[in-house]
């Protein structure tokens, strides 16, 4: 599957680029790629396509064809940290965890 983005720059609508992503099944794997510019391509000053009729001729070139994985990078995953406990929750923890001991030391002391 290939699909082609368009993202216009948020300050001006002169401005815009475009994504040309593709979906390859790799062994049962779905594998997400991106296409990379080249020289040959209508770029900006970022490196980034700008034509549109370049973005599609590039989506029409590649569409239902076989593909070849040159460069495969993995990212690790952003996992965000858990958050702090605010004063309250940290009481509130707190409050039953000492309830629970309490429970559990009156419980001993009277032979339950």
């Amino acid at each position: 599957m290939i699909s082609l983005q368009y993202r216009p720059f948020e300050h001006t609508a002169l401005a815009s680029n475009y994504d040309i992503t593709a979906t390859f099944d790799c062994g049962g794997h779905a594998i997400k790629a991106k296409h990379n510019p080249s020289d040959a391509d209508q770029v900006d000053e970022k490196g980034r396509l700008i034509s549109e009729s370049n973005a599609r001729f590039i989506q029409d070139k590649v569409k239902e064809k076989t593909g070849l994985i040159t460069l495969a990078i993995t990212k690790p995953e952003k996992k965000q940290p858990p958050q702090p406990l605010n004063l309250s929750t940290l009481q509130q923890a707190l409050s039953r965890r000492s309830q629970r001991t309490y429970a559990a030391f009156y419980c001993e002391s009277q032979g339950h």
